[in-house]
């Protein structure tokens, strides 16, 4: 994981996942930061921002349908290893970072780890939410949610939706309705 002494997160979630393939296949999917919306359903529509289409300083924009609106941008990039990003405009959030980190476990095995840092907004309030409400749901939507997703994209190739740009090539526009 990214070690980052950053004082701003009160929380972390940690989740991992094996999946039966080569850590560059699990890379690959990772790296493709502008087309998260073609592995995880509840991201509608996902775009970059920017001129940059990879690495750090990497924007990414995505339509999270009735939940809102989100941006990410990558801070840390070790090609085919590891990836972090801070997320903006999620709710209840004051400031998040996702670190994902990629290890080969044998031939056609990899292990993702995720660490999930956060610091919710709403002081008292906020620790009780945080308490009763989002850390259960984070914990559950880490481990069963994102990881399982990943691990299903890579294994089996599955898309829940297109493309909007040629495989190699970063989806710049937001998808139309």
């Amino acid at each position: 994981m990214k070690q980052n002494s950053n004082h701003r997160y009160q929380h972390t979630q940690r989740a991992n996942v094996i999946i039966e393939a080569p850590s560059s296949d699990v890379w690959q999917v990772l790296a493709d930061f502008s087309a998260v919306d073609t592995w995880v359903p509840f991201v509608e529509s996902s775009h970059i921002e920017g001129n940059i289409e990879q690495g750090v300083g990497i924007q990414r924009h995505c339509d999270l349908g009735k939940a809102g609106k989100i941006s990410e941008k990558v801070t840390a990039w070790n090609e085919g290893k590891s990836l972090s990003y801070e997320v903006s405009g999620l709710g209840p959030m004051k400031a998040l970072e996702n670190n994902w980190d990629i290890s080969e476990q044998g031939p056609n095995r990899s292990k993702v780890d995720v660490e999930l840092k956060y610091t919710v907004k709403f002081g008292l309030l906020g620790r009780v939410l945080h308490f009763f409400v989002l850390s259960p749901v984070l914990k559950k939507r880490i481990k069963s949610g994102a990881l399982m997703l990943l691990k299903k994209r890579v294994e089996t190739g599955e898309v829940v939706r297109s493309r909007r740009a040629p495989v190699g090539e970063a989806q710049r526009t937001p998808a139309t309705a």
